[in-house]
């Protein structure tokens, strides 16, 4: 007999009922050759200590395929979200350099190939940091 915590009155209890044990499940004999990759996630799906993690494809560089008024347009939208960047100040010319940051890259790496051929062009002075 105990008493119930949560309703308050003394029941019968007779302890824990046992763990039924699972039996041990033996993995799959394979009945035909695996190729190399099949293999690899076979192993994985099997390993007790890291489970099944399946592979992530690697997301391909896509360069840009814009053209005319959208390469345009993209350049300046770029140029104007350069313009909220840091800058730094050059001593020999006297002028501001837009100073282009890792993240700046990495967001727009689709397009800095060809705002980069746009900054020379325009003779805005950058520095990729």
């Amino acid at each position: 007999m105990r008493r119930n915590p949560k309703t308050g009155k003394v029941e019968k209890f007779e302890g824990r009922k046992p763990r039924v044990e699972k039996p041990k499940e033996e993995p799959l004999q394979p009945q035909q050759e695996l190729t190399p990759g099949e293999q690899r996630e076979q192993d994985r799906k099997n390993h007790k200590g890291t489970g099944f993690i399946p592979d992530k494809p690697k997301p391909r560089f896509r360069p840009c395929v814009c053209e005319g008024i959208d390469l345009e347009l993209t350049n300046k939208r770029l140029l104007d979200l350069l313009k909220f960047e840091k800058r730094a100040y050059n001593e020999d010319s006297g002028t501001n350099t837009y100073l282009i940051s890792l993240r700046f890259r990495m967001q727009n790496a689709r397009h800095m190939r060809h705002f980069r051929k746009f900054l020379k062009d325009e003779g805005i002075s950058f520095i990729e940091v």
